[in-house]
């Protein structure tokens, strides 16, 4: 494989040979020979590192595909970059935290920012600006686009070996298989990608990864998730001159926020660290719970049947539920008994007899049926009418 810096042009054996054939009568063959040529071993993608050619000890030579952005940082006026942050951050606390992002990409190309940032608000408000400006901030070819699509796909080698990765439009909801993708692509610095007719290999993920989305709930996450940040961006968009000036005169002001971010101060902040909890999250994690676990919960909270009962067997809480869910929601026994004790309840610790059959019911881990004999609980199922 031959590359050309100056164009970034690849050429196989047999291209090279084609194109340069006018020139030379074997041209790979005297391109091999010729001292000045640069022989590498490998391609890597090595954000921040300046030189193209690195010598490393794993592989020898290698090209560096990184190269920097062609903007020049200068001191200059950024009040429209900083007008339209705090129109669509209007948060203070998660505007600072997006602005320790960006100065960190690029005064620390190559640590990677372990959580992704995702903006959710309506259309034409100007989140996707974000895009224009930090392609100018970090070099349009360090950069890529790709959908909720791209993220489910086996074909994803274009996520790979880029310094920011957009995402656009995401709709990962019911999705399980492809927000764990996702969450691997924030977490590791390397990750094993494919092409349509390519053997596969392996590629850097993105340092910074930037989502934009129109939906209340984007993407499902874990009560517990440390990888997303949520931030919630204006319903409504501004008048059209508003958006001629920040396309135009906002992002002629690069060079100066460029300049900012280099001089801000980010010794307090760690990209490895979990992102500030926003209002919007803790809506999208409530909203991540299983259907069935919020069905159970509403239940509970309006002591419906089974639970205007001291006691109750799994089956009646299961019958209940499942009229209240669609039926692809799991409602296996395993799920209901996780989902009770999440709730404070726990089968009581004796199994009995009652009219021939079997019980073993449910109740609150704290009360006294956890203590009680077989007798007082066949004493209790004898006070319920119909058993």
């Amino acid at each position: 494989m031959f590359k050309d810096l100056a164009s970034g042009r690849e050429y196989t054996k047999q291209n090279f040979n084609d194109h340069f054939a006018r020139y030379f009568k074997t041209p790979t063959s005297t391109a091999l020979a010729n001292k000045l040529l640069t022989q590498v071993t490998t391609t890597a993608y090595l954000p921040g590192v300046p030189d193209r050619f690195v010598a490393t000890l794993e592989r020898g030579m290698v090209l560096n595909t990184w190269v920097q952005s062609d903007l020049v940082a200068a001191h200059g006026d950024t009040s429209i970059i900083e007008e339209h942050l705090a129109y669509i951050i209007p948060e203070a606390v998660e505007r600072d935290h997006v602005l320790d992002v960006l100065a960190h990409i690029v005064q620390k190309p190559g640590e990677k920012l372990c959580h992704c940032v995702l903006f959710v608000g309506g259309q034409g408000t100007g989140k996707s600006w974000f895009t224009n400006l930090i392609e100018l901030l970090v070099g349009r070819h360090n950069t890529t686009k790709v959908d909720s699509d791209t993220l489910g796909s086996t074909f994803n080698a274009r996520m790979g070996d880029k310094q920011v990765l957009f995402l656009e439009e995401v709709g990962l909801d019911d999705r399980a298989e492809a927000y764990n993708r996702l969450k691997m692509w924030i977490t590791e610095t390397s990750v094993t990608v494919e092409e349509k007719h390519q053997p596969r290999y392996e590629a850097q993920t993105p340092r910074l990864m930037l989502g934009f989305s129109n939906r209340a709930v984007p993407i499902k996450i874990e009560a517990d998730d440390r990888r997303f940040m949520f931030i919630r961006a204006p319903e409504t968009p501004r008048d059209q001159a508003y958006y001629t000036r920040l396309f135009g005169e906002g992002l002629e002001q690069a060079a100066g926020f460029l300049h900012r971010l280099l001089h801000r101060d980010i010794s307090g902040f760690s990209a490895k660290a979990r992102p500030p909890m926003t209002s919007l999250k803790a809506e999208v994690a409530n909203a991540s719970r299983p259907v069935v676990e919020v069905e159970v919960g509403e239940m509970i909270r309006n002591s419906e049947a089974p639970f205007d009962a001291e006691l109750f067997q799994l089956s009646d809480l299961r019958w209940a539920v499942r009229e209240r869910v669609n039926a692809r929601a799991n409602t296996s026994y395993n799920e209901l008994g996780r989902v009770l004790r999440t709730h404070g309840y726990d089968q009581i610790g004796v199994q009995v007899r009652y009219k021939g059959r079997p019980y073993r019911l449910w109740g609150r881990s704290a009360s006294e049926w956890f203590t009680a004999t077989p007798d007082e609980v066949r004493e209790y199922l004898a006070s319920k009418p119909g058993l």
